[in-house]
């Protein structure tokens, strides 16, 4: 089993793929929708989507990628974007 600590939750902007799915009417793209209801602690959740990356990535959120303001999964996407463009393999 995959420790809380361990995991680090990533996706697509919603509304990449378009349409919805007939069988649920929901966004085929919406994959947060599995995590929320997984039966998963508050703390949990919240480690997934947010605060484990805080953790890996420590200069998230403190403005040393201009990414002041946005979550913590917004700011990894600019960072490791930001690697690309300079050629980089690591944030």
């Amino acid at each position: 089993m995959i420790k809380p600590a361990n995991i680090l939750f990533a996706s697509e902007m919603l509304g990449a793929v378009r349409g919805n799915n007939p069988d649920g009417d929901f966004p085929w793209d919406d994959t947060k929708r599995y995590v929320d209801q997984a039966p998963l602690a508050a703390g949990d959740r919240e480690r997934g989507f947010e605060g484990n990356a805080r953790r890996v990535y420590p200069r998230l959120g403190c403005g040393a990628y201009g990414t002041r303001g946005v979550t913590a999964a917004a700011a990894a996407r600019i960072s490791l974007n930001r690697a690309a463009a300079r050629g980089a393999t690591g944030a």
